[in-house]
């Protein structure tokens, strides 16, 4: 009965389990995050932008909500000293600040 019972549980696959957390984030919500993180600066580097973000999802949509405002002219994007960053920087009527 117990080696019976030992190959009955060996042979059950393990499946497993992913809990999916629903996380309400808009582009609406990342642009006003974004503006108001530079504060009195003019300029902010991208990681540091999204260093406190601990969800993917997050950081996905702050990127798509820099896109959207370097399309619309609100800001813009230059290269940084770190390779692996880049520095966003305010744009008011159509010149840099």
């Amino acid at each position: 009965l117990a080696k019976a019972f030992k190959k009955a549980i060996e042979g059950v696959k393990q499946e497993f389990v992913h809990e999916i957390k629903k996380i309400n984030v808009t582009i609406d919500e990342q642009i006003q995050f974004i503006m108001t993180a530079f504060g009195e600066s003019l300029e902010i580097h991208f990681l540091t932008l999204v260093n406190e973000m601990k969800e993917k999802i997050r950081i996905v949509i702050t990127f798509i909500a820099l896109l959207e405002l370097v399309k619309e002219g609100r800001i813009g994007i230059r290269e940084s000293s770190n390779f692996n960053d880049f520095v966003i920087f305010k744009i008011e009527n159509g010149k840099n600040i």
